[in-house]
């Protein structure tokens, strides 16, 4: 019985040495990877958010509308302190829970989406975006659909909250998020919808604004 053991907790040894030794290469190799993907991003600055998130009006020294930037999107910045509660609420709830406490990334939330796409053999949309995320795509533009620009845009994230509050993010995500009927932004769209402000909106009408961020046509 003594000599079965000493071999069974000697096989073991071997086998746990030999998964010990994939893992740090296979690890070596992903971060290997990783770096050099990140070293050929162009990282994200707050000019670029700024271009992005600018009125497509034009207005005269009275506040009438004489004008439009951009034919494609109507488009109205607004602050921070001008957005509902609520409505950042339901927002936060609907689409990113530890909006406030991640660094651009929600660990929790990717984890759970990398485990998704190896299991689906890479065919499933990824998914876990954070608001930061969600902002760089739609500011840069870049909507490859594959793993590595999902690298890029954690880079990204992570870099721009490093340079922007929580709160500056959030307010240019919904200045600019595409709500459905040409409105880029919850202060157009809440004018087209409701025929007043955002921040005169009530939590129903928040509501319906945070939903259509998922379904914009629906």
């Amino acid at each position: 019985k003594s000599a079965k053991k000493k071999k069974r907790k000697k096989i073991f040894k071997i086998f746990f040495f030999i998964f010990l030794a994939l893992f740090i290469i296979g690890a070596g190799v992903v971060i290997g990877i990783i770096s050099g993907i990140v070293g050929k991003t162009d990282g994200i600055d707050i000019d670029e958010i700024k271009a992005y998130n600018l009125t497509s009006f034009v207005y005269d020294k009275d506040g009438n509308e004489i004008g439009q930037f951009f034919d494609a999107e109507n488009r109205i910045s607004i602050e921070y302190k001008d957005l509902p509660t609520h409505l950042v609420d339901a927002v936060i709830a609907i689409e990113d829970e530890r909006f406030f406490i991640h660094n651009g990334v929600d660990v929790k939330r990717t984890v759970g989406a990398v485990f998704t796409y190896v299991l689906n053999g890479g065919k499933s949309n990824f998914g876990g975006s954070t608001v930061t995320q969600q902002l760089v795509k739609n500011v840069k533009n870049d909507k490859e659909t594959s793993w590595t620009r999902k690298v890029r845009e954690w880079y990204r994230a992570i870099t721009l909250e490093t340079k922007m509050s929580k709160e500056e993010i959030m307010a240019a995500y919904l200045s600019t998020i595409y709500l459905g009927d040409g409105s880029y932004g919850v202060e157009v769209a809440s004018q087209n919808y409701f025929g007043k402000s955002v921040k005169d909106i009530n939590v129903a009408e928040s509501a319906v604004l945070a939903a259509a961020i998922q379904t914009p046509e629906s």
